[in-house]
């Protein structure tokens, strides 16, 4: 890209965007939010770097416009934090509605991304000195990318989610793959329906903003007055109608897999309690119970194993971290005993739960055990030895957790065929 720089238009109108917003928040809440949120974003940035960038290592910043795009860009956060820590992470956001999902990332910081103007890319690309930008799906900004590529920063783009298929020989690790699939493709679709209807509610924000115009404009005119107030009347109740039904289903959803649980107590594992509110709805917006056509106890099963996969992640963080202190404590060696973390073993700091106690902590440790690296196939932690999962719950849809220099997760069934 060279010394290529955005357009007159394109700068011109951010600047007139910009002029432009306070005055359309005051008829959109979600507007508003993050209006007031950005303030000072660039600030904050360089006072986060002034205390935390370290030079001397290389920092990827990872930009996602809201909750889909942030969910394809989680596995790969999660791959680099694992493959990778002495890289640091930093994550940014567009739309308020990812500000929850952004807190539970494995990041060194996250915050809004400023507007695509000169000296707010500037001074942010000053501060965090990235090695590497990388944007998920569609939200590429010219002012930012084409800054970062003149000062040599790698730029990346992930616009689709990879889905690792277990070998054949094991029918059922087979079904389990589909059925993986099929999650997958539903997910992408409900994702890019609630992008869409956010592009539609944005669009009938703007519908909105200029019906007040004229309001303000023919007040005198009573009649015309009374047409403009119910055209606002019926967008407004069109709008929360879409906004009710999504809810709706996946409230539904989520209630359906709690009450699984509380159906099938051997499906439930102490780590579910580090789970946030958030990554329930997540999971329950992508389920495909009752989707017709698709096997109702294996998605049930699915989901579960999902969240419970989700839930010995964070476990298999909080070890690893207990590791770390048990280490520098007794001149860098591992455990005999995996009790021996117990004095160590607490929530992890980034997250919004980091204050709440554990509960059944000897549960938790007696799912786990230490083990040698080398009985784990597949997978490569760091280390002569390991911890892991002494066995799944549902050895089809389950996922191993290995935690030795990192954290590492895979699919049971692919690492039972490999």
């Amino acid at each position: 890209m060279g010394g290529a720089r955005p357009s007159f238009i394109y700068r011109l109108s951010i600047g007139l965007a910009h002029r432009a917003l306070p005055f359309a928040a005051r008829f959109d809440k979600k507007l508003a939010r993050g209006l007031d949120a950005r303030s000072g974003v660039t600030e904050r940035l360089a006072a986060w770097a002034r205390a935390h960038r370290d030079p001397n290592r290389p920092l990827l910043w990872v930009h996602a416009s809201s909750v889909g795009e942030g969910l394809q860009a989680k596995p790969v956060l999660e791959a680099v934090r694992a493959e990778a820590p002495h890289w640091q992470l930093a994550y940014t956001f567009f739309s308020p509605s990812a500000e929850r999902l952004a807190r539970t990332l494995p990041v060194d910081v996250t915050d809004y991304l400023p507007l695509d103007r000169p000296a707010d890319v500037r001074s942010v690309l000053d501060a965090l000195q990235p090695a590497a930008l990388v944007f998920s799906k569609l939200d590429v900004w010219p002012e930012l990318t084409l800054a970062a590529s003149r000062r040599g920063v790698k730029l990346g783009l992930i616009s689709a989610t990879v889905a690792i298929l277990a070998g054949a020989g094991i029918y059922e690790a087979r079904q389990a793959s589909q059925l993986r699939e099929q999650v997958q493709t539903l997910q992408q679709q409900q994702f890019g329906q609630i992008r869409q209807l956010q592009q539609e509610r944005d669009g009938a924000t703007n519908r909105l903003a200029s019906l007040a115009e004229e309001i303000t404009k023919i007040k005198s005119d009573s009649t015309e007055l009374l047409k403009l107030r119910s055209e606002v009347g019926r967008q407004r109740k069109e709008l929360n109608s879409d906004e009710m039904r999504i809810a709706s289903g996946v409230m539904g959803n989520t209630q359906r897999l709690k009450h699984y649980f509380d159906q099938t107590p051997n499906a439930k594992t102490p780590e579910l309690q580090f789970l946030i509110k958030e990554e329930w709805v997540t999971t329950a917006a992508g389920s495909l119970i009752k989707t017709y056509g698709v096997n109702t106890e294996k998605a049930y099963r699915h989901s579960a194993s999902w969240l419970r996969g989700r839930a010995d992640f964070i476990a298999g963080g909080m070890f690893r971290d207990a590791l770390t202190k048990y280490k520098e404590i007794n001149s860098g060696q591992f455990p005999a005993d995996l009790n021996e973390l117990k004095p160590y073993f607490e929530r992890t700091k980034n997250r919004p739960d980091s204050d709440v106690a554990i509960e059944n902590v000897d549960e938790i440790f007696q799912r786990w055990q230490i083990i040698p690296a080398a009985q784990v196939k597949s997978m490569i932690a760091g280390g002569d030895m390991v911890i892991t999962q002494k066995a799944p719950v549902d050895d089809i849809f389950d996922d191993r957790v290995v935690i030795g220099n990192g954290v590492l997760q895979r699919s049971i069934a692919i690492t039972l065929t490999r």
